[in-house]
């Protein structure tokens, strides 16, 4: 099952009920997934480690680096694309729904489709 996505997906997510509820969505999704990474250095870390193709920052990491830092910092420094959930963005970014960098579709609606609706933890 887990080969059924091409991408090493890092989750980065501070709160460990909601990292629980995504890892076990991603595995019964079949996408291979490393973390979950509650801060920036962490996720950093594994991101020279692992060679992700993305990263998805589920909630404000731990630290002193906020979502948009660690995703430009990921890009920058390994080429690892991140999606910002707008729960780990940082308020007074949310009402210009920054968005640096858009997966393709297919790629979108993979995750969306495992994903479902975060609200319902079932």
């Amino acid at each position: 099952m887990l080969n059924n996505f091409s991408s090493l997906v890092i989750l980065v997510c501070s709160d460990g009920a909601l990292a629980k509820h995504l890892l076990e969505k991603f595995y019964h999704g079949g996408i291979n997934v490393v973390g979950p990474a509650v801060s920036a250095s962490t996720a950093l870390a594994l991101a020279a480690l692992k060679g992700p193709s993305l990263a998805i920052i589920a909630d404000p990491p731990a630290g002193k680096r906020n979502a948009l830092v660690l995703a430009d910092e990921l890009d920058r420094g390994w080429g690892v694309k991140s999606i910002i959930l707008e729960g780990a963005m940082p308020k007074d970014e949310r009402a210009s729904r920054y968005e640096p960098w858009a997966p393709r579709w297919s790629e979108i609606q993979r995750i969306r489709s495992v994903l479902g609706t975060l609200g319902s933890r079932t």
